[in-house]
């Protein structure tokens, strides 16, 4: 490989790894946020200890809902931004490695401006495990606050 395709392929994968650095620290924070949301629907449903069942599985409702649409939705379009832009990087530098090795190689930049479907967020795993996390344990505290006391 000459140099100016090294230095070509080194910036490339330089820019990739940046991405992805922006996209785990996204995620670490996305993740350390939603564990504090979780500690606000467990103390926030045991403060409502002597409300009416209704208004905590309200209040529980409420809070999944936001979370879902706030914030973890917003971190999955975010990251999945970085994500285009991560593989548009390394896809162009294992084209300068391996020409003609990627069939549809993309030439433009991808778009910040590129919406993601209204509820795509919802097929993705972990986003999954998060909301269903936050309805059980939200579930258990309001189960568990209405228990007798011994």
């Amino acid at each position: 490989m000459d140099s100016p395709t090294k230095n070509r392929f080194d910036a490339l994968m330089k820019l990739a790894q940046f991405n992805s650095d922006v996209r785990e620290k996204r995620r670490e924070v996305e993740w350390k946020v939603s564990i504090g949301i979780w500690t606000i629907t467990a103390a926030a449903i045991t403060f409502l200890r002597n409300s009416s069942l209704i208004w905590s599985v309200v209040l529980l409702a409420v809070l999944t809902a936001a979370h879902a649409w706030l914030w973890v939705r917003a971190h999955y379009i975010s990251s999945e931004r970085d994500a285009d832009i991560m593989y548009f990087f390394v896809d162009h530098a294992t084209e300068l490695v391996l020409p003609g090795s990627i069939p549809h190689l993309r030439k433009e930049f991808p778009s910040f401006g590129k919406e993601r479907t209204r509820w795509e967020f919802l097929k993705h795993r972990p986003i999954q495990f998060e909301i269903l996390a936050t309805i059980l344990l939200g579930a258990a505290v309001i189960i568990l606050s209405r228990a007798p006391a011994h």
